[in-house]
């Protein structure tokens, strides 16, 4: 059983991604710009633009922050 997915992903979502420091979303969001993490990462926050996204951290050369955009909300 092949585990590389898990362990060594190419990309992560990371649901509740905040610009607050000391949120659990910004703290995860820093880190794996701050990791050396060298896939994309994808901040969601409904409530958040792309630069707001964006100011967690600086830029890392690794990691790529991409954004995701939505026309409509998830209804799960």
């Amino acid at each position: 059983m092949k585990l590389d997915a898990i362990f060594r992903p190419k990309s992560v979502a990371i649901i509740g991604a905040s610009r607050t420091p000391g949120k659990v979303g910004h703290v995860l969001t820093r880190n794996m710009l701050e990791s050396g993490f060298s896939g994309k990462i994808y901040p969601i926050n409904p409530n958040a633009d792309e630069s707001t996204i964006a100011s967690i951290a600086p830029p890392s050369p690794s990691a790529t922050l991409s954004s995701v955009k939505s026309s409509s909300p998830c209804s799960w």
